[in-house]
């Protein structure tokens, strides 16, 4: 439903909104067609308009010289007192206020097509009666003021002489010939407030409030002098509150007050004219709701020809409506803001803010019921609540402004936000706050209080795969093994000073790496060299692969640190191959062991993984599984990014960006990136590849144009730089001083430059690799740059699979919010979608609920495909942002299969046990006895190479038998052929 507003509450923008509109619709051609049936004085004067808002000013002033009785009648003398008093199509008679009513709400309808919710305001002239030179209507960015120089022309405002070209059809003083009609065409708008001595000042509330009280709405002869509430409003009562003359009173009083182009039968060539009319209708809308049960007169359509389009069930001269049809403006799709308010009532006035860490921010509503009157439509949809007082108290603010609208049409809550900013450990408050209903008038305090805790730190351990087949080929030059030694210490390097690491390893049994300790100073802190030395010193890779028996250990390390030493406790896994040995992953989900949150990343195809055990184990345990599918050489900084996403989810901030790309020597790159009020400290990392480390040369500048370096970052309590073999970043939190200048949101770069001198030395070292050497003089050095966000605006993205057979559907879903809250202001997802044959494409997520967005693609082959969510808008202070997220997900014949577990082993377990039970049959052991095999000896040493124990001491010969494994298969298929095998095993044992 359409709120028409108080033109004094208008916003700038719907202000804006309103004056585009009428131009618009003065610039948008109208062309007249010609009907036979039309009058002729319809016929003459029609064609000489060309654009919609004239159609307006002439269907007024039709309809102000069509007079009943008598039609169209230019014998009499327009100006003479016999015509100037009688009743017409739109004035002077009981349709006044109908007619009016009808023509706004059609011009109301235009104004919206041309401008989507633009709304007509109304001027309250009584409000303004005791100044109304200097009334907020006249303002510049609205009406524009009075006229002045000899023409009284308009100077000022949107439709101010020389840019706004108004035609006036105005007859003065002369006769118009029907047959050859003659239009005065006046080019500017002319005003000349209060200088018509019979209008020197504007009706006043005493008048209002006087002709609101009148009964009944009209009375016979039904003309200018009728006694009732028309023709009080309309101003043709003589002696409302003691106004003489009686042509000069409430409506007319205030075109004669306005004067010039106010005055005419086309007065709506001054647009306040609509603005007048608008009042006019919330006058006579207010004055049907105080007297409900007065109706309007004359009813009967029978008789009183002489009425003709003023009776309840006409036609409204030229506008195609009936009067029946003009009674209920809220039939008529309108509402004004002072119509019957709902009831609100608070449901919470105290709002706590507890727990909250240092450098973060919540917000908390003020949350209010809303209940419609009856009739539930008698109301604006749109209810304001504005903060009048406070908050002043250190931390707390209004992150959504001070004035909150809501739309009652699409909820029955009110929500009016405030927010806490923790700074320093401790309380704040209480203070309070006041909150005040615009539309019912109601005033609420709001107690606000706050207790701020330190920062939150965490304990992670890497649960590290040195199984032997980390040392094949990872597929883009380099082993399993030397990937993970090129990217995991980024995740070591990019721990908070605070936060706790160690490291395990696995093979058949699991290994300790580094006991977790204290991450501590960025690049020099004992715990970070400690565990990247464990990374790059873990033992030579070999034996199986028991994924559980690294988890349960590094669970145990977890479980026995001191307690309420870290805020939370997470292990990350590194995997390319099957579980092969127990403990499963199952059996520890069914044991419950794990309490801490598992990310993992399955280096290497669905095959080679075990995807459905990780999402397990990961999803029940508010962790995710990252998979890298076959690595090539474009794919270099494919497991440094998904460790640093899953730092990511386990430090719980936000991926603002990570492009990569190539830089050549004398070329210097600017890489914008954008941070927003909700971004509390920011880590701007460059991965450099497996170039010299201080090849790069690298900066930030601010928003502002400040340059910010290594030296200016390490001499700063806001900023820090940390380089190491593989990585450089900048640490700050917001806001930072630089060069005494306070900077936080807006756009950032990135300055990356090569040292040409560096860059020649690396070149150099490259002569014995030909092709790396060619390649790297043909493009440069690769890097990518990633921006990660302590922040309060937060991306959180997820894949879902009925099924992980081929074929199957895959939804991609994602939230945005803001202070946990959903985000709804404007923002756009979409996805990079690389199936696993290596085509991409792109997909766009529909928004399906505020800040909910999903998409749903095909997963015909089977494979990793791999997603990249990328997220852009608007936060709540219109300030821009992007958000990232890396996602994978795993489809295979098999997919749905049950994951290796005790009583499934999978492959060297399920394969000892089923032997053992072929060699517990008398036939099995008759067939071996024919062949001069003793099945005693084939027991025994299948009983030792099955024994179910992570720290046996057997043989890698017998341990990692991968006869095992081919026999099985060969069996199944050729009994005989196990023969071959139990000789081999016999004589190897």
């Amino acid at each position: 439903m359409t709120c028409r507003k108080n033109v004094n509450s208008l916003t700038t923008e719907e202000k804006a909104a309103f004056i585009s509109a009428i131009k618009l619709m003065k610039a948008e051609l109208y062309a007249y067609v010609d009907d036979e049936d039309d009058p002729a004085h319809v016929r003459a004067l029609y064609p000489l308009i060309n654009n919609t808002y004239d159609k307006y000013v002439l269907d007024h002033y039709m309809a102000m010289n069509w007079a009943t009785p008598g039609g169209w009648d230019w014998a009499l003398d327009p100006m003479s007192p016999s015509l100037f008093m009688i009743r017409n199509g739109a004035h002077r008679g009981p349709a006044f206020l109908p007619w009016h009513r009808a023509f706004i709400r059609q011009f109301e309808l235009d104004l919206d097509r041309l401008v989507p919710g633009v709304t007509l305001p109304y001027w309250d002239w009584a409000a303004d009666a005791a100044d109304p030179m200097n009334a907020a209507v006249w303002a510049n960015d609205l009406m524009g003021g009075n006229g002045s120089g000899a023409g009284n022309f308009v100077q000022d405002g949107p439709f101010r002489a020389d840019i706004w070209d108004i035609v006036v059809i105005d007859v003065g003083f002369r006769q118009l010939d029907l047959t050859n009609p003659q239009v005065r065409i006046d080019e500017d708008l002319v005003r000349r407030f209060g200088a018509s001595i019979r209008a020197p000042n504007l009706p006043t509330q005493d008048h209002v409030d006087e002709i609101q009280a009148i009964t009944p709405y009209d009375s016979a002869d039904f003309d200018r002098v009728s006694t009732g509430y028309r023709a009080a409003n309309e101003g043709r009562m003589a002696l409302v509150s003691g106004n003489s003359p009686p042509l000069s009173n409430t409506h007319n009083l205030v075109h004669e007050w306005v004067g010039g182009s106010m005055l005419p039968g086309t007065s709506p060539n001054d647009p306040v004219f609509f603005l007048h009319h608008c009042f006019v209708d919330k006058l006579w809308a207010d004055w049907q709701a105080l007297h409900p049960t007065v109706p309007y007169v004359p009813v009967d359509s029978g008789s009183n020809d002489h009425l003709d389009g003023h009776r309840l069930n006409d036609t409204l001269f030229g506008l195609g409506t009936l009067v029946s049809e003009t009674l209920d403006h809220h039939a008529m799709g309108y509402s004004y803001d002072t119509d019957t308010p709902p009831i609100v009532i608070p449901l919470n006035t105290t709002l706590v803010f507890n727990a909250i860490p240092v450098g973060s921010t919540a917000v908390r509503a003020a949350t209010f019921n809303i209940s419609p009157p009856s009739p539930d439509n008698s109301f604006c949809r749109e209810l304001i609540f504005t903060i009048t007082a406070g908050p002043t108290g250190t931390g707390f603010g209004t992150p959504d402004g001070d004035r909150v609208v809501v739309n009652t049409d699409s909820t029955n809550v009110a929500q009016v936000w405030f927010s806490y900013t923790a700074t320093s450990v401790g309380s704040s408050g209480p203070e309070t706050a006041q909150i005040t209903c615009v539309q019912t008038g109601q005033a609420w305090s709001i107690s606000l209080s706050a207790t701020t805790i330190p920062k939150p730190t965490v304990a992670t351990v890497l649960v590290l795969d040195k199984s032997g087949s980390m040392a094949w080929d990872a597929g883009d030059g380099r082993l399993r093994i030397e990937v993970l030694k090129d990217s995991a210490p980024v995740f070591v390097d990019l721990l908070g000073d605070e936060d706790g690491i160690g490291v395990v390893y696995f093979d058949s049994n699991a290994t300790p790496g580094t006991s977790i300790a204290v991450a501590g100073a960025l690049g020099t802190g004992s715990g970070r060299i400690a565990a990247n030395e464990a990374i790059m010193d873990q033992p030579s890779s070999g034996g199986s692969t028991s994924i559980g028996a690294g988890i349960e250990l590094a669970s145990s390390e977890l479980g026995d640190l001191t307690p309420s030493s870290y805020n939370h406790t997470a292990m990350v896994v590194l995997t390319d191959g099957r579980e092969n040995r127990s403990p499963y992953i199952s059996q520890l989900l069914d044991d419950g062991i794990i309490n801490d949150s598992v990310f993992a990343i399955g280096l290497g195809t669905a095959l080679q993984i075990s995807p459905a055990a990780l999402e397990a184990l990961t999803g029940s345990t508010n962790g995710y599984v990252l998979m890298t599918g076959t690595l090539d050489t474009d794919d270099y900084f494919t497991l440094q990014k998904y460790f640093l996403q899953i730092l990511s989810g386990v430090k719980n901030t936000e991926v603002v960006m990570d492009p990569e790309g190539w830089i050549q020597p004398a070329r210097k790159i600017r890489i914008p990136f954008n941070l927003n009020e909700a971004d509390i400290t920011v880590d701007a990392i460059l991965l450099t590849g497996d170039a010299l480390p201080d090849v790069f040369d690298y900066m930030l500048e601010t928003p502002s144009g400040k340059i910010i370096d290594p030296s200016i970052a390490n001499a700063s309590v806001e900023l820090a730089f940390s380089a190491s073999e593989h990585v450089q970043f900048y640490r700050m939190t917001l806001p930072t001083a630089v060069a005494g200048l306070e900077e936080r949101e807006g756009q950032w770069h990135a300055v990356l430059n090569l040292n040409e001198k560096v860059f020649a030395k690396y070149l150099a070292s490259l002569e014995n690799d030909r092709e790396k050497f060619n390649k790297v003089k043909t493009h440069g050095l690769r890097y990518s740059f990633n921006v990660h966000s302590s922040s309060d605006l937060r991306l959180r993205a997820q894949l879902e699979q009925a099924t992980r057979e081929p074929g199957g559907m895959i939804t991609l879903s994602a939230q945005l919010t803001q202070y946990e809250r959903p985000l709804d202001n404007g923002a756009s997802i979409r996805a990079e979608l690389e199936r696993p044959n290596g085509t991409k494409v792109n997909l766009t997520l529909s928004e399906v609920e505020p800040g909910v967005f999903n998409v749903a693609f095909h997963a015909g082959s089977a494979g990793i495909y791999k997603v990249r969510v990328l997220a852009k808008g608007q936060s709540i202070q219109n300030n821009p942002f992007t958000r990232e997220q890396l996602l994978s997900a795993a489809v295979w014949i098999g997919g749905d299969d049950p994951f290796p577990s005790s009583n499934t082993d999978g492959y060297d377990q399920k394969l000892c046990h089923l032997l053992m039970c072929l060699l517990e049959k008398d036939s099995i052991r008759s067939f071996l006895k024919r062949q001069k095999i003793d099945a005693e000896e084939v027991s025994e040493c299948l009983k030792k190479a099955c024994a179910d124990n992570r720290r046996s001491k057997l043989r890698p010969e017998v341990t990692n038998n991968k006869e095992l494994t081919d026999a099985l298969v060969a069996f199944v298929k050729n009994p005989s052929l196990i023969v071959k095998w139990l000789r081999n095993a016999k004589n190897k044992s």
